[in-house]
C-alpha cells in the first residue's frame, strides 16, 4: 500500500523563499532580534566590560578586506559556532598573525563557512565578529587555554551567536539557497475569507532521526547553552532561539522556551535541584556527541562549567558537582562503543574517563549516611581549573563488599554474589568498559528511597546501589603518587563499573555491619 504522503508534508501559511537572506527573509530575523532585544527581560546581558582578546573586523558590505583586531574596549559582536570538519589550512597561528592584523580579502581560499557568517555579521549591521580558528592562535598551547577558559564570557556576550547548522565542514557554508514550496493553495475559510497556505516537503526537518552535523560535535554544546541568543540556518528554514522565546519561518507565532537549550535553566534555577538535573541532563547529551581530539573531553565543557560554577557557588569536580557527588559517582556507561581514551583525560570516577553515553542514578536513591566525603584533589595540566587534568583522586569513607562468583544469565548479563550474604541475593553489575574483572570490591554509595515486597506477605526489599572498583595498577599508581598533594590513605582503588543489589532489610544491616573504610580513588 502507497504511503499517505500527507504525513511527509508541512503546511503553513508561511512563504519560505530560497535566499536565506533575502530581503524578506532580513526582515524577519530583524524582527526577531529588535524584539528579543528590546523585550525580553530575560535575554539581557549583565553588566560587563568583558570584550574578546580578539575580533575580526568585517567592515561593511561595501568593503572586501576583514582584519583580525584587538579591541580596547566592550564592542558588539556576533560569534559564529560551526563544525571545522577537515578545513584547517585558514587558521590563525603565530606564523600567520601579521598577515590577519593586516587583513584579507574574502577570496574562494577562505572557508565559505567564514565567508557567509561575515555576510550575515554585515547584514545585521554588526561590524565585529569571532570565530574560535581566527580569533585564537592555534598551535600555542598557553594561548588556547586562556582563551578557552573565557568561552563562557565570550559566547553570553555575543549579540547573537550564528549556528552553521547542515554544513560539517567549514568549506561548505551555511548561507544555502532554500526549497521553494510544493504547492501553493489558495483556501476560503468559512468567513468567506481567502488565505493562502504553501506545503512543503518535511524532510530532513521533521522526520530525519539523525541530528544536523552542529549538533554532534561536543564543542557545539557549550556554544549553544551559553549564547543569550542563536541564529540557527538549515536547508529549509531560518530559527532563532533565545532565553524567552524561540521563533521560525515557517511558523506564524513564536513559541515559549521550554526544554531548549537555556543556560538560565542549569545555572540560575528556581530550586538548586533543579539545576543539577537539567546539568546531567545536558551530559547524557554531550557524552554522545564528537571530539577530534579526546583531550577535549573536559575543556569542550569548560566555559559552561564555570559560567554554572560563578552562578551557583558550586564547586566543580572533573564534570561533576562536589555539592552532588554522592549521587552522581554511580554514573552508568551504556552503549556499546565504550572505549578509555587515548590518553589521559580524568579520574576513574568521572564520567570523563570513560567514552560512552551514560545515564545517571534515579533521584529516589538517596546518598548512604554511612558514606563521608573527606576530599578531593585535581592536578591540572595548565592553569584552568575547568580545563585538562594530568591526574587526581578522591578520599572517602564507605562500606564495601567482595564481590564474588561470577556468573552471566541466558541475555548475557553479568552478576556476582556478595560475600557474606545469601546466593539468592545477585548483584547486576554494568563495567566501565564492558571488560568484566575477577577480583573486586564493591563500594556501597546509595540506597533507594522505598521499600517494597516482591511477595504479598514477603520480607520488605531495599536496593543498594554503588560502585565497582580494583586495585590500581602501577601505571596509574605512579601517576597517583606524582601529584601534588596525597591523602593519608594507602587504599588506592579504582572505578572500574557499578553495581546494585536486591535484599531484605536483614542482609542490608549484615553488609553494613562490616563497617566503613578509609578509600582513595584515582
Amino acid at each position: 500500500m502507497p504511503q499517505d504522503p500527507s504525513i511527509n508534508i508541512k503546511k503553513c501559511q508561511v512563504a519560505i523563499f530560497p535566499d536565506p537572506l533575502g530581503s524578506i527573509a532580513t526582515a524577519s530575523i530583524t524582527k526577531w532580534i529588535d524584539e528579543c532585544v528590546n523585550d525580553h527581560e530575560a535575554c539581557q546581558q549583565e553588566d560587563t566590560e568583558f570584550s574578546p582578546t580578539r575580533l575580526l573586523d568585517v567592515g561593511t558590505e561595501d568593503t572586501d578586506v576583514v582584519k583580525l583586531v584587538e579591541p580596547r574596549q566592550k564592542v558588539e559582536y556576533v560569534a559564529l559556532s560551526h563544525c571545522w570538519g577537515q578545513s584547517n589550512a585558514f587558521v590563525t597561528t603565530r606564523a600567520t598573525m601579521k598577515q590577519m592584523n593586516e587583513g584579507f580579502h574574502l577570496t574562494p581560499d577562505v572557508p565559505k563557512t567564514f565567508r557567509d557568517a561575515v555576510k550575515v555579521s554585515r547584514k545585521f549591521g554588526v561590524r565585529y565578529l569571532w570565530i574560535d580558528s581566527l580569533c585564537i592562535i592555534q598551535g600555542d598551547f598557553a594561548d588556547w587555554e586562556r582563551e578557552a577558559s573565557q568561552m563562557a564570557d565570550v559566547y553570553h556576550g555575543a549579540h547573537f551567536t550564528v549556528g552553521a547548522t547542515t554544513a560539517s565542514d567549514d568549506r561548505e557554508g551555511f548561507l544555502k539557497q532554500r526549497k521553494p514550496a510544493l504547492w501553493e493553495l489558495k483556501v476560503f475559510t468559512s468567513a468567506g475569507k481567502s488565505i493562502h497556505v504553501y506545503l512543503y516537503p518535511q524532510g530532513d526537518k521533521f522526520i530525519n532521526p539523525h541530528p544536523l552535523p552542529l549538533d554532534t560535535r561536543g564543542w557545539t554544546l557549550q556554544e549553544q547553552y551559553l549564547s543569550r541568543r542563536m541564529l540557527r540556518f538549515s536547508n529549509y528554514e531560518t530559527t532563532w532561539t533565545c532565553q524567552q522565546r524561540r521563533y521560525e519561518e515557517l511558523e506564524q507565532e513564536s513559541q515559549q522556551l521550554m526544554g531548549w537549550y537555556t543556560i538560565t535553566e542549569i545555572a540560575k534555577p528556581l530550586e538548586p535541584y533543579q539545576g543539577d538535573h537539567k546539568w546531567y541532563d545536558m551530559i547524557r547529551d554531550y557524552s554522545g556527541r564528537k571530539l577530534s581530539y579526546d583531550s577535549d573531553r573536559l575543556p569542550a565543557l569548560s566555559g559552561l562549567a564555570s559560567f554554572v560554577a560563578r552562578s551557583r557557588g558550586a564547586q566543580y569536580c572533573a564534570g561533576m558537582s562536589w555539592e552532588d557527588i554522592g549521587y552522581v559517582l554511580s554514573w552508568c556507561a551504556f552503549n556499546g562503543e565504550m572505549h578509555p581514551s587515548r590518553e589521559y583525560v580524568a579520574p576513574s570516577w568521572s564520567w570523563a574517563s570513560v567514552f560512552a553515553s551514560f545515564t545517571f542514578p534515579d533521584r529516589r536513591f538517596v546518598p548512604m549516611a554511612e558514606v563521608k566525603y573527606l576530599d578531593v584533589y585535581l592536578e591540572l595540566k595548565g592553569h584552568d581549573f575547568f580545563g585538562q587534568l594530568v591526574g587526581g583522586w578522591l578520599h572517602l569513607q564507605a562500606v564495601t563488599v567482595r564481590l564474588v562468583k561470577p556468573f552471566r544469565l541466558e541475555t548475557g548479563q553479568l552478576r556476582y554474589h556478595i560475600e557474606g550474604i545469601d546466593d539468592m541475593f545477585e548483584a547486576v553489575t554494568m563495567f566501565d568498559l564492558g571488560h568484566s574483572h575477577q577480583e573486586v570490591q564493591g563500594i556501597v554509595l546509595m540506597r533507594a528511597g522505598y521499600i517494597r515486597r516482591t511477595e504479598k506477605n514477603g520480607p520488605k526489599k531495599l536496593i543498594l546501589d554503588g560502585i565497582i572498583v580494583r586495585e590500581a595498577g602501577e601505571d596509574d599508581l605512579s601517576r597517583f603518587r606524582n601529584c601534588k598533594r596525597l591523602p593519608r590513605c594507602e587504599n588506592v582503588f579504582q572505578r572500574v563499573g557499578c553495581f546494585d543489589v536486591e535484599l531484605t532489610t536483614k542482609e542490608e544491616k549484615l553488609i553494613l555491619g562490616n563497617g566503613v573504610q578509609d578509600i582513595v580513588l584515582i
